[in-house]
């Protein structure tokens, strides 16, 4: 079981299917349990991301995937599934879903230049109207910046304006009493909000709403980059400048058959009588390095040193306690709210590089040096991106891993995700313009080279990152 706090899939999951005494039972007597929270530990988050949270993966004692399940199930319909793996478990006719293998690193530009038109040929195709894509629409900010990079690069009006029309679209996800934005809408035309709050969706909001301001001078975008920032203050912000994870859509508390809809739909002070929406308490570097990039961004947009001061206090923190001997960052703290948090999964407190925190601090890093002069920030992502090729690069074949090795390694092999290897590439790639250093370059470079012509089709950014040559 892989998901996360504020995941209200999760919720149902833990709240009802695993709590059914019929589920519960088989689990018990013929499975192995584990259940990992994917914000803390992000290596395993990134392997299972494809199916969603929650995703629910049945391995063989060798660490096969025999099935995998997307979003949540509800009891009636697990049952049948759990009797009918056991069985054929049993019976030796257990059928293996497959293994994903590595591809064969293939370093030449024209090689990379080929994966990155076939990323950006998909990114073409999966263009709607209001965004990218089915009916789902989410608030994300590679998207919006790829578009915008390329109407930049292009002079081209029709992409600007299609850009502007998905942030235009976000922008209806904006809570009116609370502020801040739900994740994403089940519409294409952004209504119908699904009323999650994720630290992560927050930081997208700024990022694309200080784009728009960037792209049209039009200073309402500023004002709904400070509708987001009241949320993230008054509920997610803690003590020492950092931001907690995630909030649920509905507070433990709620009447009996009111939706999180109608819950959203009250004003503050109905809302508060019935409770406040729990908030998990975790602070996650990753997401704490992307919401300080986004408030970075903010200031430069904007001009307001309000957003800067709430991204250098963020990362200040994060510095001041997460950097270890060797240099690199963890991604988890021992925040004292987190310990009254009452959790769906166990706390990960074993410590570990994970290259997800690595490359979005050393992002942030250098984006708090492009955006101030100061040279404490530039010094600093030098030194993360060193530890970071110390402790994860792959020496033979080049590309970073996912984490540092595991006990269970021997069974599921250490990867290298196509996300946190594209953000790497990002944050070296920008060390070599700073440093003039090409050994960033030829690093960032091998990182690429790695992602397989299947996953290129799902990094839109790449071409981003290799305009840099």
């Amino acid at each position: 079981d892989v998901g996360s706090e504020g995941c209200t899939s999760c919720r149902w999951m833990h709240e009802g299917t695993y709590k059914d005494p019929e589920v519960a039972r088989r689990v018990r007597e013929q499975f192995v349990a584990v259940s990992v929270d994917a914000d803390q530990e992000p290596d395993l988050g990134a392997r299972y991301e494809p199916w969603g949270w929650p995703a629910e993966i049945f391995l063989t004692g060798d660490g096969q995937v025999a099935l995998a399940i997307q979003g949540s199930e509800p009891a009636k319909e697990l049952v049948p599934i759990l009797d009918d793996l056991a069985k054929k478990y049993a019976a030796g006719t257990l059928a293996i879903e497959g293994k994903v293998v590595q591809g064969t690193p293939e370093s030449s530009d024209a090689a990379l230049d080929a994966r990155c038109a076939a990323a950006v040929s998909v990114f073409d195709d999966g263009r709607a109207a209001t965004g990218w894509g089915g009916d789902l629409r989410v608030i994300e900010a590679a998207p919006v910046e790829l578009e915008l990079y390329r109407a930049a690069a292009r002079d081209d009006a029709g992409k600007r304006a299609h850009a502007l029309e998905v942030v235009t679209g976000e922008a209806k996800l904006l809570d009116p009493v609370w502020g801040g934005v739900a994740i994403a809408a089940i519409s294409p035309t952004w209504d119908r909000p699904i009323h999650e709050r994720r630290m992560l969706h927050e930081a997208a909001a700024i990022a694309t709403f200080a784009d728009a301001l960037d792209v049209s001078r039009d200073k309402t975008w500023g004002a709904r980059i400070a509708e987001v920032d009241r949320y993230v203050r008054g509920f997610m912000t803690a003590p020492d400048g950092t931001f907690y994870s995630t909030q649920k859509d509905e507070p433990a508390s709620m009447p009996a058959g009111m939706k999180s809809a109608q819950y959203w739909a009250l004003d503050d002070a109905h809302r508060r009588a019935i409770g406040i929406p729990p908030i998990d308490h975790g602070v996650y570097t990753d997401q704490n390095a992307r919401v300080a990039a986004s408030y970075a961004r903010a200031y430069e947009a904007t001009g307001d040193t309000r957003w800067l001061e709430t991204a250098t206090k963020a990362v200040g923190a994060l510095l001041a306690t997460r950097v270890q001997p060797a240099g690199w960052v963890l991604q988890g703290g021992k925040e004292a709210a987190l310990a009254h948090d009452a959790r769906y999964r166990p706390t990960d407190d074993e410590p570990r590089p994970y290259l997800a925190a690595q490359a979005e601090l050393g992002l942030a890093l250098v984006l708090l040096h492009e955006a101030t002069g100061e040279t404490r920030w530039r010094d600093a992502a030098v030194q993360l991106g060193k530890a970071t090729r110390a402790a994860l690069e792959d020496p033979k074949d080049g590309g970073f891993f996912a984490t540092s090795a595991r006990d269970t390694d021997a069974l599921v092999a250490r990867d290298k995700p196509l996300g946190e290897n594209v953000q790497t590439a990002r944050f070296f790639l920008r060390l070599a313009a700073l440093t003039h250093d090409a050994s960033w370059r030829d690093s960032a470079r091998k990182a690429l080279a790695l992602v397989g012509e299947r996953q290129a089709r799902a990094a839109g950014l790449s071409d981003q990152a290799l305009d840099a040559r």
